[in-house]
């Protein structure tokens, strides 16, 4: 099975063998975040996708020591332990890597959790919010394809509709897959002539 990064580049290959190629060349972030407990200030996990020219471009990851502590049911949706984070950065160490990879860029996320998590972990160590321009990819989804419209848009469901397989509830897979999808259904847009995501 190839992985996420690499039916990425098959997809927007620079040999244009794919009509995604031929969209307008979009440049954004794709972001995911895991979080340790209900409090979507918990973060443990960050996942950060670079697309370029409708490329990824570059990626990054980390995890997150949330000092906090992990409730069962999270650690059952995405594996992240206690120990897996020990010596991991808190997030005020990385909110400065943070700022310089975000701030003034395009941000996509599917649906308000992402967005909001980061929005709260700013909030809990009063740290000023970043300054970027938030787009819910599952907004696009609804917009681009009717059958997600009322229901359906979860991102593990849109990824199948594709026919794109990845490790779900991995922060940089899952952000892999919004770009993924993000960009294909730009093309959906495009041959249905209706406004695309610039």
């Amino acid at each position: 099975m190839a992985s996420p990064i690499a039916l990425m580049f098959f997809f927007c290959s620079l040999e244009n063998t794919c009509s995604i190629c031929d969209l307008p060349k979009m440049k954004f972030i794709a972001l995911d975040l895991e979080t340790a407990n209900p409090c979507q200030s918990s973060i443990c996990q960050i996942g950060i996708v670079f697309v370029v020219n409708s490329v990824v471009e570059d990626t990054w990851e980390s995890l997150v020591d949330p000092k906090e502590d992990f409730n069962y049911n999270n650690i059952a949706v995405h594996g992240i332990k206690p120990e897996d984070v020990k010596f991991a950065p808190t997030f005020p160490l990385l909110y400065e890597v943070l700022a310089q990879k975000l701030n003034g860029n395009t941000v996509v996320h599917h649906t308000s959790f992402d967005r909001i998590a980061l929005n709260k972990a700013c909030d809990k160590y009063d740290l000023p919010r970043l300054e970027v321009e938030w787009v819910d990819s599952a907004k696009i989804v609804r917009k681009a394809l009717p059958q997600f419209s009322k229901s359906g848009y979860g991102l593990k469901n849109v990824a199948n509709h594709f026919g794109y397989t990845f490790q779900h509830h991995d922060a940089l897979n899952d952000a892999l897959a919004c770009a993924f999808i993000t960009l294909r259904c730009n093309e959906v847009m495009i041959d249905d002539k209706m406004e695309t995501v610039k």
